[in-house]
C-alpha cells in the first residue's frame, strides 16, 4: 500500500495514485501524497469545525478546545502504532481545519 492510511480512504488513495502514475511511480508521487494526507486531515476537520456549530457548541472557544483536546488525542495514539508518527503540525493543522468549518457553518447558518 503506497498510503499509511488503511481501509477505505487507503484504497482510494492507491487507486488515485495508480491512476496519476501508473504502476511505476515518479518522483512527483511525493507531492501529491502530502497533499492528499493532508487533505484527509483538513476534510476531517473541517466537517467536524462545521458540526460542532451547527448541532450547538456555545462558542468558538468551546469548540477550540474540544478540537485541540480530539486532535492531541488523534496524534497522541499514533505513539501505539509502529508505521505513525504523531506532529504538531498536523495538530494545528486540525485546529485550524476545525476553524474554518466553523466559519462556514456561520455562514451557512446566516443564509438561512
Amino acid at each position: 500500500m503506497v498510503f499509511s492510511q488503511t481501509g477505505l480512504a487507503g484504497r482510494l488513495a492507491d487507486g488515485v495514485a495508480l491512476w496519476l502514475f501508473g504502476p511505476q511511480p515518479e518522483a512527483s508521487e511525493a507531492l501529491v501524497r502530502y497533499l492528499m494526507q493532508k487533505g484527509y486531515h483538513v476534510g476531517l476537520f473541517s466537517v467536524l469545525g462545521f458540526l460542532a456549530r451547527l448541532t450547538g457548541a456555545r462558542s468558538t472557544a468551546e469548540m477550540l478546545l474540544w478540537t485541540v483536546a480530539f486532535s492531541a488525542a488523534s496524534e497522541a495514539l499514533q505513539f501505539l502504532a509502529p508505521s505513525r508518527s504523531p506532529r504538531w503540525n498536523d495538530a494545528l493543522l486540525n485546529v485550524a481545519s476545525a476553524l474554518i468549518g466553523w466559519r462556514m457553518a456561520v455562514r451557512f447558518q446566516a443564509r438561512a
